[in-house]
């Protein structure tokens, strides 16, 4: 999978804004705690914030490095046997109405128009799966026959293809320049993750921070003398805000993507998606990969073997 080197510099950026918060916490924070004789609380917090830093990287890698679900190139037939069964019904109803718009077209090719309207009427009224209108059939078509024109592939409904990456993404939510990947089914709950440690981190930091700085000031230490030092420390905090509130949203965005089954590149298009009926807790495991449990906070890599199949 291509990656855009371009993007490389967003990722720079965003080591660097990490390093620069937590250098500006430990620099604020810690040290003059500790040269003042505090020693516990102060190495508490050191070692608290340098987890979340590590998970903060850990989780950036991942999502960096791994496969969000590409699919292959020149997959112009399904497997019948790697669909699901409800797939299955769905894919036959829509080879049937292929055949019957075959008949069709040939009755009117040879003007047997009698036979044209009853076979018009058949693919109106008559399908496997009861209660499905010819326009729903018609639907079934379109969506088992949907190919992507740059990878000459099937493209199943809510993948996507990108430019940047050059293929087809399974799920694919949006091409995040700051990971230099796309978020899709295989990365994005360490994309996930990344936000929240990313938001946490920001605004423990943050807190502890403002708390030192405060205190720093109305004991007049000698922290603030040069005006360096001021000048860091409000850029720290500042860089620390905008961080929190970014992957804040984030994260809101991607679990209202995950509820209501959409993405933000649907949101954008305003495209509506049919909803599969699960429900929201059905749907959260299903985007982490497992049932509850500890390794949803973890960064490691989903194991899915993705297919096209698999997304019918």
């Amino acid at each position: 999978m291509a990656k855009c080197s371009a993007n490389l510099i967003f990722v720079a950026i965003t080591y660097l804004i990490v390093i620069g918060v937590d250098a500006n916490f430990v620099f604020i924070g810690i040290l003059p705690e500790i040269s003042s004789g505090n020693y516990v609380g102060p190495y508490l917090h050191f070692a608290f914030v340098q987890c979340i830093v590590f998970l903060i990287f850990w989780s950036h890698t991942v999502c960096m490095m791994s496969n969000p679900g590409c699919f292959p190139k020149e997959y112009r037939k399904l497997d019948l046997d790697l669909l699901s069964e409800g797939a299955k019904e769905f894919y036959q109803v829509a080879l049937d109405a292929i055949e019957e718009k075959k008949r069709r077209k040939q009755a009117l090719e040879n003007n047997q128009l009698e036979e044209v309207a009853k076979l018009r009427t058949m693919y109106e009224k008559t399908s496997k799966i009861k209660g499905m209108t010819g326009t729903e059939k018609d639907l079934l078509i379109a969506l088992f026959k949907n190919k992507c024109r740059k990878c000459k592939s099937l493209k199943p409904p809510k993948s996507h293809h990108c430019s940047q990456c050059n293929a087809c993404i399974a799920r694919m939510d949006h091409h995040c320049p700051w990971v230099n990947n796309c978020v899709g089914i295989s990365n994005q709950k360490s994309f996930i993750l990344f936000c929240i440690y990313v938001c946490f981190g920001s605004m423990y930091a943050l807190s502890v921070t403002i708390y030192y700085t405060y205190h720093c000031i109305y004991e007049q230490c000698v922290t603030f003398i040069e005006p360096i030092a001021t000048i860091m420390n409000c850029v720290g905090i500042f860089l620390a805000v905008l961080f929190a509130s970014f992957t804040g949203i984030m994260f809101y965005d991607q679990m209202w993507c995950i509820i209501f089954e959409t993405s933000t590149i649907d949101k954008l298009k305003k495209t509506l998606r049919k909803e599969s009926g699960k429900g929201t807790w059905e749907l959260i495991k299903e985007s982490f990969g497992e049932d509850f449990s500890l390794r949803w906070f973890i960064p490691i890599q989903i194991e899915r073997k993705i297919t096209i199949e698999s997304q019918y």
